[in-house]
């Protein structure tokens, strides 16, 4: 049956709370969509393997991941873009020469090149279990991840083709340029010949621009960048202060 709505919701900061857990209510919420044949769906930068125990009880089975390089509609692959082996390695390389680890991400895998301080403190800041040390060079992946405080502006002007997107303190997430949660959520819509329902996105920081930008109705969490709050239609409240919930009700989802 197609649904009468799709809801897409980013996860860190966004749907999880500070313990990268999902609320009860939220839950609670959730299941309530669906019993009104809306459709929830998860828009994020990590990869399902990393919130695969943060989402076990949500029943959300839709997953558009790896800021929309990886779909994945009830099990079953949508969509995929990969990093070529050629850019791999030259990012690699360049990395290196600055002493910054890179992270391969694919929708079953996390490695990284090198374990040093500041990636432990990255991964801890992520929630997230440290990647698998990987010290011959990946052949290909879908998203890539520097470990680095600064750097963005340089990474930009050597690698004209990926697009470089900081949302946390330590770290840089790497696509292919014209890749987005847009371009992932456009992928899921016409895949499924979903392109006419009305779209709600929930979100809070830079990654989720454009997923504002390809959505009928826009909600920016109270604790979101003032960008995204103003280009949304809605500023609900935070993330640990019912702010999904409240995003809801408003829009008469709940």
């Amino acid at each position: 049956m197609e649904p009468k709505a799709i809801v897409f919701f980013d996860l860190d900061g966004t749907l999880l709370n500070q313990q990268a857990q999902i609320e009860p209510e939220i839950i609670v919420a959730i299941e309530k969509l669906k019993e009104q044949n809306i459709l929830p769906v998860i828009a994020t930068g990590r990869t399902q393997f990393d919130v695969e125990e943060s989402l076990q009880h949500s029943g959300i089975n839709t997953l558009i991941t790896l800021n929309g390089q990886y779909v994945e509609h009830e099990g079953q692959e949508i969509y995929s873009d990969t990093i070529s082996k050629k850019v791999i390695h030259r990012l690699l390389s360049f990395s290196e020469q600055r002493g910054n680890p890179l992270a391969y991400y694919s929708y079953n895998e996390i490695t990284i090149s090198k374990i040093t301080p500041l990636v432990e403190k990255a991964y801890k800041l992520l929630h997230s279990p440290l990647p698998t040390l990987q010290t011959i060079p990946k052949e290909t992946a879908n998203m890539l991840l520097i470990i680095s405080e600064d750097g963005d502006e340089l990474f930009r002007e050597k690698f004209p083709e990926l697009q470089f997107i900081r949302n946390w303190p330590f770290a840089i997430d790497v696509i292919n340029r014209g890749s987005s949660k847009a371009k992932g959520i456009q992928k899921f819509l016409c895949k499924l010949n979903l392109e006419d329902i009305p779209t709600y996105a929930f979100g809070d920081g830079p990654n989720d621009h454009e997923m504002f930008n390809c959505v009928t109705y826009k909600i920016a969490m109270g604790n979101a960048i003032d960008s995204l709050k103003q280009q949304a239609d809605y500023v609900t409240g935070s993330n640990i202060e019912g702010g999904i919930v409240q995003g809801l009700k408003y829009f008469n989802l709940l």
